[in-house]
């Protein structure tokens, strides 16, 4: 028996509290989940424009300069398929098919965490990256080459993507001119 002036919660009030503590514990775990995928993609898209920035910067380094002016030197044996770098490749020479397609010499595979696996047009075991590569001449312009790179997501390339737009991927694109030494 209660004494006058003490006063209980009822078993509505104690069932209305509870459900609000519910509804906001529901929601602190909607929002969990979607601060985990959303770190989850931007890790991806971090690995994607690193590796692709990694690509670019060897490509810009690859000689294409002119002694004096008057002979251009260009690099045309680098091999950019292997880490590190190293002879019997490509270079700067233009490449014979378009982003599109893993092309010899233009395409390299990388694990989930952007480090290199292999290169050739089949992708690997363990792949998670699909890094291409391409190197055009501007015709109007005689020294200047376009260089594209793309990095898309493995899963993406078996399914004949070539663009890494809506697939955490990345895509650089850089002009590059002759100058003399």
């Amino acid at each position: 028996m209660s004494k006058p002036g003490e006063r209980g919660f009822s078993i509505v009030e104690a069932t209305i509290a509870v459900s609000l503590l519910a509804i906001g514990v529901a929601g602190l775990a909607q929002l969990t989940v979607a601060t985990g995928r959303a770190n989850t993609a931007a890790r991806r898209a971090t690995i994607a424009q690193q590796a692709a920035s990694e690509r670019m910067e060897q490509l810009r380094a690859l000689a294409w300069t002119s002694d004096g002016g008057v002979v251009p030197v260009s690099d045309w044996s680098s091999d950019l398929t292997t880490t590190p770098a190293s002879t019997g490749g490509v270079g700067l020479a233009s490449a014979p098919a378009t982003l599109a397609t893993n092309t010899p010499g233009f395409c390299d595979f990388l694990d989930a965490n952007g480090r290199w696996l292999a290169a050739g047009t089949r992708v690997p075991v363990g792949a998670e990256w699909v890094r291409r590569w391409s190197v055009g001449a501007v015709d109007s312009l005689a020294d200047t080459l376009i260089l594209h790179v793309v990095v898309i997501p493995a899963t993406a390339a078996r399914a004949g993507l070539a663009s890494a737009s809506g697939t955490n991927g990345a895509w650089l694109v850089a002009m590059r001119t002759r100058r003399t030494r």
